[in-house]
């Protein structure tokens, strides 16, 4: 999906699993104008594109990335949840190729991942914040939409409340799986610290382990 800010003249991107629709819901809770914008080549296309899908000439555009693991654990408890759905109806969907994955464990789908798609979440990343302005982290998902819009508009009082939150349980990860991932996705982690340590030193305090 794309979100359109006029006020702001910004384009956000949203990637899956990053915290995008709660970006749009958000938004819409403190009456930010916004207007969601379908790919331009098809309807069949899915909404979660990178920005040269969509006909917008806006001169800013942001989106938000999360830590490669935390995405993962994401992503599984989402597919998991809804029987891994089937994309085969809606051409170009990021996350397609991760059926082949699909498993009944968490470990089972890492392990999926790292033999099939080796280096999926570095590829998506790279391609999805081509060229953007502003790229923030689902970690400070608050401050970040202020970061990306508060300079170009008079945003209103935004103190959301939670609207969205996972069903079940989070997944464990085995002893050395979770290292074995992060090397497979050496560059998504690069791009998120990069995003997360950027801008005030209260988020450079934050310490997460690599």
């Amino acid at each position: 999906m794309a979100v359109f800010f006029p006020d702001a003249d910004a384009l956000f991107i949203h990637f899956p699993k990053t915290g995008g629709t709660w970006v749009d819901e958000a938004s819409q809770q403190a009456g930010i104008s916004m207007v969601r914008l379908p790919p331009r080549t098809s309807p069949k296309l899915h909404k979660h594109l990178p920005r040269e899908k969509y006909d917008c000439p806006a001169s800013f555009a942001w989106a938000v990335i999360r830590r490669p693991d935390d995405w993962y654990v994401s992503w599984f408890r989402y597919a998991r949840d809804r029987g891994w759905p089937d994309y085969k109806q809606t051409t170009a969907h990021p996350q397609s190729c991760l059926a082949a994955c699909a498993a009944d464990t968490f470990e089972e789908f890492i392990r999926n991942c790292l033999r099939r798609q080796r280096g999926y979440l570095s590829r998506m990343y790279a391609s999805y914040t081509d060229g953007l302005d502003f790229v923030g982290t689902t970690e400070n998902l608050v401050a970040d939409i202020r970061r990306a819009l508060k300079p170009r508009m008079n945003l209103p009082r935004f103190d959301p409340q939670p609207i969205h939150s996972s069903e079940g349980p989070i997944p464990m990860w085995p002893a050395g799986l979770r290292e074995q991932l992060l090397d497979a996705e050496q560059e998504a982690m690069r791009l998120w610290k990069k995003a997360f340590f950027a801008g005030t030193g209260e988020r450079q305090s934050l310490r997460t382990a690599a």
